[in-house]
């Protein structure tokens, strides 16, 4: 179980390393009056990007 719980941990990591680096981008473009890089949808899609959806994550753990 702990590869699984490793798994789920650094795909976590690194969503919220994306995540935040978006965030950072958008935050720039906001600050010289542009559009932002990143929507709404863009961040949802970091959930099936890094697998991360309640199921998916179940099935990581507890399904291998």
């Amino acid at each position: 179980m702990n590869e699984r719980v490793a798994y789920v941990y650094t795909q976590t990591v690194a969503c919220l390393c994306e995540m935040e680096a978006m965030k950072a981008a958008n935050a720039e473009r906001d600050d010289k009056g542009h559009m932002q890089a990143y929507r709404e949808q863009d961040f949802t899609n970091l959930i099936d990007k890094y697998e991360l959806g309640c199921n998916t994550v179940m099935f990581n753990l507890y399904e291998r």
